[in-house]
This record gives C-alpha cells, structure tokens and sequence, in this order.
C-alpha cells in the first residue's frame, strides 16, 4: 500500500457472502499468501501458521474473518501488517 492510502477502501460491485464458494477461495487465496510469506500450516489445526522471522516465532490464527497476530518483535508485526493490506 502506498503511503498516505490507508484510508482508501474497495467497493464490491457484487457481495460474496451468501455465495457457495466464497469461504472456500477466501481460505485458499489467504493459505497461498500465507505460504508464500513463509509461513507453515499446523496439520493438527489448520487454521494455525507459524514461522520464524529473525530468530522470533510468528504465530498467525484464523478464526472465519478475524485474525490473531502474534510476534515478539513488533517490528516484524508492522511489517506483516503492511503486507496484508
């Protein structure tokens, strides 16, 4: 995100809930994001991933649209968070 955009939004021109699949893509776009950042799925819970960043464990729990974000370096929380925008 560029900086000084924060504010911005997008605008749906069509809803995604009600529709069938939504939950599925929404789980498989963010588990390839996820991936791709480095980060691990739990196989006992996959809605747990983890990785480590500059020798700091990062754990990340999905929960349906929320998400928990936890770090020792709250830099490396920063950094994530902007790429999650």
């Amino acid at each position: 995100m560029e900086k000084g955009q924060k504010h911005k939004v997008c605008l749906l021109l069509k809803t995604l809930y009600g529709l069938k699949k939504v939950g599925r893509v929404w789980y498989t776009r963010i588990d390839d994001f996820f991936h791709n950042q480095g980060f691990t799925r739990s196989e006992s819970n996959h809605n747990l991933y983890y990785s480590i960043q500059n020798n700091q464990y990062v754990v990340l729990i999905l929960y349906v649209d929320d998400m928990l974000l936890t770090n020792g370096d709250i830099t490396n929380l920063h950094e994530l968070e902007d790429q999650l925008t």
